[in-house]
Order: structure tokens, then sequence, then C-alpha cells
């Protein structure tokens, strides 16, 4: 749905999703980004920090927190985000390239 540009009823698929089964790292990942669409940056945050809780080898909720940290312009942990999402797939374009951002702003 999210992908779909159908922003409000992907947040209600997710939250129903995680209702049967809050143990899906995915689902907080999935959740996460359409709250960053919607610029809703700490619930954002709170949903990749979940993913990760769930699965702390997550490298595409790592650089997703991220691009939400970045955002919030938390430059420095974003740096450390993307370091990690580096550390776990070094050919990761989107984190290189998100690195360098965020290392500009610093």
């Amino acid at each position: 749905m999210w992908e779909q540009g159908c922003i409000e009823e992907a947040v209600i698929y997710c939250q129903r999703s995680l209702a049967l089964d809050a143990t899906r790292a995915e689902t907080h990942n999935i959740l996460g980004n359409v709250y960053l669409s919607q610029n809703r940056l700490e619930d954002a945050v709170a949903s990749f920090r979940k993913a990760l809780d769930l699965l702390p080898t997550y490298l595409h909720a790592f650089n997703n927190l991220g691009n939400a940290l970045q955002k919030m312009n938390k430059a420095e942990e974003a740096v450390t985000c993307y370091r990690q999402a580096l550390s776990l797939q070094e050919n990761y374009p989107e984190a290189h390239n998100n690195l360098g951002q965020a290392l500009g702003h610093l």
C-alpha cells in the first residue's frame, strides 16, 4: 500500500499486522518508512528502533533510521547508523550515499 501511495491504508495494514504478530521486524521497518513519508519523524525512529531490537542485523532498518535522524538534524547519530549498515554489508550504495550526505552536515 505504501509503495502505491496509499499512505493512510498502509499505516492501518501495518498496525493490524503488528497486532497479530509484533515480532516482525520487516513490518516495523515498513511502518517506519510510512511514518517517514508523513514526516512523523519520532514515530519513524521508534519503528526503526523496534525493528532493530527484533533483528539487530537489519541493515535496511539502520539505513532508514539514519535517514530519519538526518531529517531531525541529528547527523552524528545518522552517521553511526549508516556506518552500522555498511559494517553489515560493505556494498550498500544507498548507505554510502547517505553517509556522505550526513558527513557533509557535521
